[in-house]
């Protein structure tokens, strides 16, 4: 399938990469690691750029969402998505989505390794076809897991998963009285209560999308 905003990544690109991927370092792992020497010392646009020059194959391995600006980026190597960034402030707008299917369709990506704790980004690689394997590593020179995923090899009905990322039919959570589910309770579960209802199931709902279940 051809994607118009999605090319190979050029030199001139190397200072949006770097910032991208800070930003995203800054706001998803800072609160997890706290570490002020690393976040705000070490990982500096220059020397993020000097690694991606040093990094062989950097180029020739990483994608580009281009509408004009580059606004975020996936890394593929031997069939595992590396890196997957979007600029935070863009986030939500599909373009994530739409190089992860990149990544898997064109570049044939199946598998990758994610924070055990980044939750976020674990429940859309999970409503982008990946599940958690038993596979588990330490992040180098942490005591944080990260967890393996990879793409399901049958075929799933992703209309029935729902916001929280699970699919209800077999949720030890919906088994145990914990959350009702966004089908029973009109998307009103536990896990969105402080929110007025999931709006995601409002949204298919309201628009008649075959999505949780409906």
């Amino acid at each position: 399938m051809f994607r118009a905003n999605i090319r190979q990544a050029k030199l001139e690109d190397l200072v949006r990469i770097a910032e991208i991927e800070i930003f995203n370092y800054r706001l998803n792992f800072y609160p997890i690691f706290q570490n002020d020497e690393f976040y705000f010392q070490e990982l500096q646009v220059p020397k993020m750029m000097q690694n991606y020059l040093e990094t062989e194959s950097f180029l020739s391995n990483t994608y580009v969402y281009d509408d004009g600006v580059v606004k975020g980026f996936v890394r593929i190597e031997d069939q595992e998505v590396k890196k997957l960034f979007v600029e935070p402030i863009l986030q939500g707008k599909g373009i994530g989505a739409e190089l992860l299917e990149f990544a898997m369709e064109e570049k044939n990506a199946q598998f990758l390794w994610a924070l055990e704790k980044n939750t976020r980004a674990i429940v859309f690689y999970k409503r982008h076809g990946f599940h958690i394997t038993n596979d588990k590593k330490f992040e180098e020179d942490t005591e944080e897991y990260l967890v393996r995923l990879e793409r399901y090899s049958k075929h799933i009905d992703f209309s029935a998963i729902t916001a929280c990322g699970e699919c209800c039919a077999g949720c030890k959570k919906k088994e145990n009285g914990i959350c009702k589910g966004c089908i029973d309770s009109d998307g009103h579960c536990e896990e969105w209560a402080q929110s007025k209802g999931c709006p995601i199931h409002k949204c298919a709902k309201e628009h008649s999308v075959q999505f949780c279940g409906l």
